[in-house]
Order: C-alpha cells, then sequence, then structure tokens
C-alpha cells in the first residue's frame, strides 16, 4: 500500500496552522492553570498548618491562663449555665462565661471580706 498524498490550497493550510496553535496555545493555558492550582494548594496547605501551630499555641496558653485562674465552687458547669442561657457554648463562649464566673466569686470574695472586717 503506497501513500497517498493530498492537496492542500492555502487557505486550508492556513485554517489547520491555526487549528493547531489554537490547541497548543490551550494546551499551554491548561498547563500553567494547572501550575497555579499546585501552588495554591501548597501555599493553602503551608497556612493550613500554620494556623494549626498557633491554634495549638493559643490553646497552650489558655490552659496556662486556667492553672493560675482561681477554681470555681460552683456546682454548674460552663456548658449547663450556656444551656440555660440558651446560647451556643462554643470554644470563646465558654472562656467569656468562665471569666464571668471567676469575677463572680471575686466580688463575693470581696464581700465576704468586708463583712470579716467588719465583724472583727
Amino acid at each position: 500500500m503506497g501513500v497517498e498524498y493530498v492537496r492542500l490550497k492555502n487557505s486550508e493550510k492556513i485554517y489547520g496552522n491555526r487549528n493547531m496553535l489554537h490547541m497548543q496555545l490551550e494546551f499551554l493555558n491548561s498547563i500553567r492553570s494547572f501550575n497555579n492550582y499546585k501552588n495554591l494548594r501548597e501555599k493553602e496547605f503551608l497556612l493550613k498548618v500554620s494556623l494549626k501551630n498557633r491554634v495549638a499555641e493559643a490553646h497552650a496558653l489558655i490552659a496556662k491562663l486556667e492553672s493560675f485562674l482561681p477554681r470555681s465552687t460552683f456546682n454548674i458547669s460552663v456548658d449547663e449555665i450556656g444551656e440555660i442561657a440558651g446560647w451556643d457554648v462554643g470554644f470563646f463562649s465558654k472562656i467569656i462565661l468562665y471569666t464571668i464566673i471567676v469575677l463572680f466569686e471575686y466580688e463575693n470574695q470581696k464581700r465576704i471580706d468586708r463583712l470579716i472586717c467588719e465583724i472583727l
């Protein structure tokens, strides 16, 4: 079986070359988009790791702060207070409620100290 040749007009050659160049351009754009996506995913991963480390540091600092604060003598927990108040007791809500409890206990302790001073 021999090789067959087909004669193309000049306009057909130009049309074919133009389509080939458009296909190559789209292929290069796809590669560029994929590389851009890959770089963004790497940056996202690094940011997630950084955020995780910062959250862990913040959690450690809060735990350290909690060790310095006085313990509550209430029989009701922070979660129960949030449920009674109808709040969604998330991480920051627990911190706020815990602070309110500590301040309330501090004020009660100051009242008790004043009463003791008056009695003595």
